[in-house]
């Protein structure tokens, strides 16, 4: 999670999130960060583990595209 970018990174698994409960608790979680204005991408745990270079090219994309917020309780970079 990045509060100044207000972006967070999932990574999901069939081992966590494969259940019906799961899948409601993780899109009612997601909705509420989108509507607050966050950007949370989600990433499979095969692409973490074994298509780093493309989970890393997402991630700079997205870091460029974002504008930093003020955050009162974020250390200074």
């Amino acid at each position: 999670m990045d509060e100044r970018l207000k972006v967070i990174l999932e990574a999901d698994s069939f081992e966590w999130h494969g259940g019906r409960s799961a899948l409601t608790r993780d899109a009612r979680r997601y909705n509420a960060f989108t509507i607050a204005g966050w950007l949370v991408l989600r990433f499979s745990w095969e692409d973490v583990m074994f298509h780093a270079p493309d989970v890393e090219a997402v991630l700079r994309a997205a870091v460029a595209g974002r504008v930093e917020v003020a955050c009162p309780t974020c250390r200074p970079a």
